[in-house]
């Protein structure tokens, strides 16, 4: 399986690469919104991992170019969000998605599933 991760801190990219390396599981792991936008428009992915908080950094890029288009047939799991969180962009939220309440690391996120 392949899976597309956003996640902002970048010191922390190779260890969320590795927690998905353990369950056998491909990761495209971006700590920007440029790497984010380059990935989802060119990697083929079946399952995408968003850390709200880091998608709230960059939410008015991701807004302006529908960045959640990309994946609103994805499931979705969203980590470190806040009690009033609903949905990214205009995305409906999917049967399979996934919402793990602040705070929340990866490990938690990938065991959601």
């Amino acid at each position: 399986m392949k899976v597309l991760v956003l996640d902002g801190v970048r010191k922390q990219a190779e260890p969320v690469r590795e927690a998905f390396s353990k369950k056998k599981i491909d990761a495209v792991v971006c700590t920007t919104s440029n790497e984010f936008m380059a990935a989802v428009t060119a990697s083929k992915f079946e399952m995408v991992y968003i850390n709200v908080e880091a998608w709230n950094r960059g939410r008015c890029i991701y807004d302006y170019f529908g960045a959640w288009r990309r994946f609103e047939d994805k499931p979705v799991v969203f980590y470190n969000a806040g009690e009033n969180f609903v949905a990214v962009g205009q995305r409906k939220p999917g049967e399979k998605d996934r919402v793990l309440l602040k705070p929340s690391d990866i490990e938690a996120a990938i065991d959601a599933v």
